[in-house]
């Protein structure tokens, strides 16, 4: 939609992908990168647009046991959770460059999990596009802010 672009996939294999303004050079193999306006406007226009970068995750400690030859006639992903875990959840940094059309000159920060802005990421791009790679978060989530 105009006011949010999404890749979902093996996309280390899928090669540079342009989506209308959201351009995505990922090498993590497999990753979701979700980019969503705001304040409801197209991401174009803008002024705060959330990136999420996602691949694989689990919870500290979390354990996996093998399916048995029956239960993998069953089904092929039969794997067993003896342990759940705990927090924090561990997740794979996405190494990808992300550029992303944008209404003026914008700083990316990382984000918490409840939203706090933490620190601010180091960007390329000019007053039309900012570009970043969100593997320098250390969080799935990361704000894109135009500045005024």
């Amino acid at each position: 939609t105009p006011a949010t672009k999404a890749a979902v996939g093996f996309l280390a294999n899928a090669g540079a992908l342009d989506l209308d303004g959201l351009r995505i050079d990922c090498q993590t193999s497999f990753a979701t990168i979700t980019a969503t306006s705001l304040d409801g406007q197209p991401l174009r226009r803008a002024q705060r647009i959330l990136i999420t970068s996602v691949g694989r995750a689990e919870n500290t400690a979390q354990g996996f046991w093998p399916p048995t030859e029956q239960q993998l006639r069953w089904t092929p992903v039969a794997w067993m959770l003896p342990g759940e875990g705990r927090p924090p959840v561990i997740a794979e940094p996405i190494q990808a460059t992300v550029r992303l059309d944008v209404a003026g000159p914008a700083a990316v920060y990382s984000l918490d999990s409840t939203g706090k802005r933490q620190a601010r990421l180091n960007v390329a791009g000019d007053s039309g596009t900012v570009q970043f790679n969100p593997a320098q978060a250390d969080s799935i989530w990361c704000e894109v802010v135009v500045e005024d």
